[in-house]
């Protein structure tokens, strides 16, 4: 390994990461900004026509449609779009070049399926969902309204890192939003698909109430049950989606509902008054499904969503559901005035500074509840109850509901350059075998005070092998009695770095491993530093599957400091010369 150059681009790395911006902490959709206008993007509009698709002469929508390719960006003009189908994304962008569609800058476009529900009870023609994705990738959706389609807005089906933004999805007979990103009848099998982001929509009114209709059109059944089945948003499976910062209102069944997904990540949104129909269940937040399915308790789906800073009140039900999901948490969020619970939960269920306030049940206290308002004697006092108020729900003093966070509790980052730093992994990290070095080993000498880094790391761990005492080389144990003997007044960080020798079956026990080792960091007084795995020197074969992936989510899920060394490290080795075995 070229020492110089990875230790180099590692401080580089962490130089500019301790500049990450906070997650903003408003609850609800914000506004977003507009893509940039460029000389290369399609433009579409209500009356386009011809091939050209530029500002000057801007063509149809399915003209559009034909010409997308990674990298570009359709702009659709305002106006009404009456759709005669669905719109379909045919092609997937990349990572570094996803497609966009969105409205013109300053310009609202809207699609309009114009479907109504004698059209749907007497099964004439109907416009099934306003955008269906299936099969790709590196979509994003932006600024858009979507109305009156005879099932769902948006329909996200077998697709991974499709971002839907900014729109506004509502009076459609289905789902707002819906994720299906595998078989959840097929408890055993894990998904294929998901890390997908909803985040800053609005959607609301999406309702099957009033219908009750069973249509098969083009190989798929759509159940209408008067109300049961059109949520706001609904992750039917899939892993490691977020929904972030949305608003959601009476909508027929649920604001957000997780079913069987699994990892799922909600917070930020504000959901208040579903359950408009006879048939739904009307709860504001549903924490994912499974349970007991095929009355097996171990089936891998339905589990470990995290659901925070979140505000749901005066829905027909319960605030925050956990609807049968498995080792789910939920945290600083507020429920007030719903129809039932304020909270349900397991007792693998983590809750905790979390507010139930004049809900009309009380919620049950269960084994893992912690500082919760049920649990503390000082009585609740809301600045407003008022929902267009900047402090609607904000509590006047105690550290918990849906404003925690900018209450200025966060411990700030040390500003001392005697900070400590300890280092765990695997041997890219620290390898003790003559001749050989990980990039660890040599950071020390790049540091102002070399005695401050501690390398605790062991040739051959993986996140969960190191975990486990080793009774020669360096584990977990021994790591966290270390920093508890340490002088850490000035500042501490912890370093982490594992997947190399982790298995492709436990993508999910990766994340909690490492979601693990942050928690801890934070309790013994350290800022935790996710790295992601060091490339191998294989050449044109990135061959580290979804972990890289797994820590860049993780990293943006709990607002942790990343350090991305497997992308910068593979194109350094893969700008080396090959030479003949």
């Amino acid at each position: 390994m070229k020492r110089t150059i990875l230790t180099l681009f590692l401080l580089t790395s962490f130089a500019y990461s301790t500049s990450i911006d906070k997650i903003d902490q408003r609850v609800g959709a914000r506004l977003i900004v507009p893509t940039p206008i460029t000389s290369k993007a399609l433009v579409a509009a209500t009356s386009g026509y011809g091939e050209a698709c530029t500002l000057k002469h801007p063509c149809s929508i399915q003209t559009a449609l034909a010409k997308l390719q990674a990298g570009t960006t359709l702009f659709l003009r305002g106006g009404i779009y009456h759709l005669e189908e669905s719109i379909v994304i045919p092609v997937s962008g990349t990572k570094s070049q996803p497609i966009i569609i969105e409205s013109y800058p300053n310009e609202n476009a809207i699609l309009n399926g114009n479907q109504s529900k004698i059209t749907i009870q007497k099964g004439k023609h109907i416009v099934r969902n306003g955008i269906h994705i299936q099969g790709k990738s590196y979509i994003n959706i932006r600024n858009l309204e979507i109305i009156n389609m005879g099932a769902r807005g948006i329909n996200i089906l077998y697709s991974s890192h499709i971002t839907i933004e900014g729109c506004i999805i509502h009076d459609n007979y289905l789902s707002g939003i819906t994720i299906y990103g595998g078989n959840y009848s097929k408890p055993y099998k894990p998904y294929k698909y998901g890390y997908n982001t909803i985040s800053d929509n609005i959607l609301y009114n999406n309702s099957d109430a009033g219908l009750n209709a069973l249509q098969k059109q083009d190989g798929h059944t759509y159940s209408y049950e008067d109300g049961d089945n059109a949520d706001g948003i609904s992750v039917s499976s899939g892993k490691f989606n977020k929904i972030i910062h949305n608003t959601v209102y009476a909508n027929a069944d649920d604001g957000i509902d997780l079913w069987r997904s699994n990892n799922s990540y909600v917070a930020y949104n504000l959901v208040y008054d579903n359950g408009r129909g006879n048939g739904g269940n009307g709860n504001g937040i549903k924490a994912g499904g499974n349970r007991n399915f095929d009355h097996k308790e171990d089936s891998p789906n339905g589990k470990l969503a995290i659901v925070e800073y979140n505000i749901a009140f005066k829905n027909k039900r319960i605030g925050f559901d956990i609807n049968s999901g498995k080792k789910v948490t939920f945290r600083y969020n507020t429920a007030w005035k719903n129809g039932s619970h304020g909270f349900t939960s397991y007792d693998d269920t983590i809750v905790n500074n979390n507010i139930a306030f004049e809900n009309k049940k009380k919620t049950i206290i269960r084994k893992q509840h912690t500082h919760n308002s049920w649990q503390n004697s000082k009585p609740i006092h809301f600045i407003s109850t008022e929902k267009n108020s900047a402090d609607f729900l904000r509590l006047t003093t105690n550290k918990m509901g849906a404003y925690r966070q900018n209450k200025g509790d966060e411990t700030p980052p040390p500003t001392t350059s005697n900070a400590k730093i300890f280092l765990i992994g695997d041997s890219t990290v620290h390898n003790r075998s003559k001749g050989e070095m990980g990039w660890g080993s040599a950071l020390s000498s790049y540091l102002k005070n070399p005695n401050n880094l501690f390398n605790q790391a062991r040739s051959g761990a993986s996140s969960s092998s190191y975990k486990r005492a080793h009774p020669r080389h360096h584990d977990w144990v021994s790591t966290k009695k270390l920093i508890q003997q340490s002088d850490i007044t000035k500042g501490a960080y912890l370093f982490i770095q594992f997947g190399h020798n982790n298995r492709d079956e436990n993508y999910t026990q990766f994340y909690n491993d490492l979601k693990s080792y942050t928690t801890q960091a934070k309790a013994l007084g350290l800022i935790p530093v996710l790295l992601t795995p060091v490339a191998r020197l294989y050449k044109y074969d990135k061959s580290h599957k979804d972990y890289p992936q797994i820590v860049r989510d993780l990293a943006k899920d709990e607002n942790i400091l990343l350090l991305d060394l497997y992308e910068k490290s593979w194109h350094i080795f893969n700008s080396y010369p090959t030479h003949d075995a």
